[in-house]
């Protein structure tokens, strides 16, 4: 029998494409759980992503450092996978870093216990284009969002990209705004202005 973290998984993947149940099974007890504490490093920008994550608890960000700016790229909250998708597929280092935004505990698998089932099974070659057409999607959608939209246009594609993050009764309390704003190519005084007329308006 699966453990309950396993049994999430199974059911998330289950939820996506019919896979034969030994096989999905067997993905699922292959994961070993871990725990983040809040700021710790999942990936750092130059090292191989070998590691896949799901999120049963807390959250993930994605950044980029340049010039010694922090630049938030993406987030990945509980009940997502998560990796650093380019480096993993690649296998060349990677250009982000991925932190936990909270304590966080997660499964974890070696990259290749997903990549080599694609090579084999059909099911699993779907699953994994599942997967990168969703990023894609996502991704184009928000530089669309980035240069079509408002700041109050941005901050609600946000709101509906991330409602668990998002919809927090305060989600300072989850990401710290100025991780926001960057996210949202906005200073933190126009994200204020935003979040207060929108709370005014609600």
């Amino acid at each position: 029998m699966l453990e309950p973290h396993q049994q999430q998984v199974k059911t998330f993947l289950g939820n996506l494409i019919l896979l034969p149940e030994a096989e999905l099974s067997s993905f699922c007890a292959d994961a070993q759980l871990r725990s983040y504490s809040k700021g710790q490093d999942f990936i750092r920008a130059g090292e191989i992503c070998q590691e896949l994550l799901f999120i049963h608890e807390g959250a993930f960000r994605y950044y980029l450092l340049t010039d010694d700016k922090d630049h938030t790229k993406d987030f990945s909250p509980e009940g997502t996978f998560c990796t650093a998708f380019t480096s993993l597929v690649t296998r060349k280092p990677s250009a982000i870093y991925i932190a936990a935004l909270e304590d966080a505990e997660v499964s974890v698998w070696p990259g290749e216990a997903f990549t080599k089932r694609a090579e084999t099974s059909l099911a699993w070659q779907k699953l994994f284009r599942l997967f990168a057409q969703g990023l894609y999607i996502r991704k184009e959608q928000r530089e669309i969002s980035l240069l079509a939209d408002d700041a109050k246009g941005r901050y609600l594609h946000f709101q509906k990209t991330f409602p668990s993050l998002a919809n927090f009764k305060d989600v300072e309390e989850r990401i710290p705004q100025h991780m926001i704003a960057s996210y949202l190519g906005l200073t933190p005084e126009t994200l204020s202005r935003v979040r207060r007329e929108l709370k005014k308006s609600s």
